[in-house]
């Protein structure tokens, strides 16, 4: 997603965590969080912040999740917000 008149180019991915020890990974010992960071020339980026956690998944979906999908949309007084 690109912001600021194209000067800063932020970035939402996934971040995997696999526990140590005997797991299946797909309903326990892994989880993902989702992550934003920005850039202005994509070699340096902000600290990435977490925008969702494991907790906040409804309940009937497992702790595998991954590519969260980002859009912008006008809130009606001509600015965007995402």
């Amino acid at each position: 997603m690109i912001e600021d008149e194209g000067q800063t180019m932020r970035l939402f991915y996934t971040g995997n965590f696999k526990e140590p020890g005997k797991h299946d990974f797909i309903y326990e010992g892994r989880w993902a969080s989702q992550i934003t960071t920005t850039t202005h020339d994509g070699i340096h980026f902000t600290p990435k912040r977490v925008v969702l956690l494991p907790q906040d998944y409804p309940d009937y979906v497992s702790c595998h999740v991954r590519d969260p999908k980002v859009w912008i949309r006008d809130n009606g007084d001509g600015h965007p917000f995402s």
